[in-house]
């Protein structure tokens, strides 16, 4: 089993939904993190079974303009 993290967000405006993406980043310190891959999610987002690791989240608000540009991330560790 691994651990889990549980985020909860909100957006102020026209926000119809969110997108969410978890990045595992590398463990080599030259490797790049790699890019986000969004996909539909609602608060609270519930992440299951994380290996250890260095991770970022990213949510980013959906609306009638489109999607948020400058998307909010969190980094966080599994040990």
């Amino acid at each position: 089993f691994g651990a889990s993290a549980t985020f909860s967000f909100s957006a102020i405006g026209n926000a119809t939904g969110f997108e969410c993406a978890l990045v595992l980043r590398p463990t080599s310190r030259f490797a790049p993190t790699p890019a986000p891959s969004y996909a539909a999610c609602s608060s609270p987002d519930a992440l299951k079974n994380l290996k250890t690791g260095s991770y970022v989240f990213y949510v980013r608000a959906v609306g009638p303009a489109g999607v948020d540009p400058t998307p909010p991330s969190y980094s966080f560790m599994i040990f």
